[in-house]
């Protein structure tokens, strides 16, 4: 079901009406009157998910994800991002394995809306999260080197065209 609501005025719009979605547009009146209004949120200007919207939904995941995880062996990973279906509200998007994908799916967790991707499980094989320990035995250019490139007393310009040989060292 499409809601159009003002886009200049903060509107709290029903994420289930009689158990259908709501997809929330923000328009103005003579958009929708002409026909011209967009017929999905992704067409409408959207806006940067207010903070205390993201706040919220980032504090409701710390609480639900472990249980969400551990009630169905088909969620592998939850996280929160802007809704497709309201860009003023944050989302739970819950990553689901396309092998036990379940016969329902909730549209709204505790009062926000969620949104699935629903893929093959991820296998990480190195974390990033850790530095890496270089294994380079690269040495830096000596002083000798670059004093033989650059002179002297340094940068030249007119050494920039000259072609540089391999240094043995």
């Amino acid at each position: 079901m499409i809601l159009y609501v003002d886009e200049n005025t903060p509107v709290a719009a029903p994420q289930i009406v009689n158990g259908v979605r709501t997809l929330v547009i923000p328009a103005n009146a003579r958009a929708v009157s002409a026909g011209s209004a967009p017929l999905a949120p992704q067409d409408a200007a959207v806006a940067a998910l207010p903070g205390a919207a993201l706040n919220q939904a980032v504090n409701l995941k710390q609480q639900v994800a472990q249980r969400l995880m551990k009630q169905n062996q088909a969620f592998f990973g939850v996280g929160v991002g802007q809704s497709l279906d309201n860009p003023k509200e944050a989302a739970l998007v819950i990553y689901v394995d396309r092998k036990y994908l379940p016969s329902n799916l909730p549209q709204t967790i505790e009062g926000l809306r969620t949104h699935y991707v629903v893929m093959d499980r991820m296998h990480v094989t190195r974390s990033y999260a850790t530095g890496l320990q270089s294994r380079s035995r690269c040495k830096p250019p000596s002083a000798k080197s670059s004093a033989s490139r650059f002179g002297s007393s340094g940068f030249d310009p007119a050494n920039l065209l000259k072609p540089l040989g391999l240094n043995p060292n």
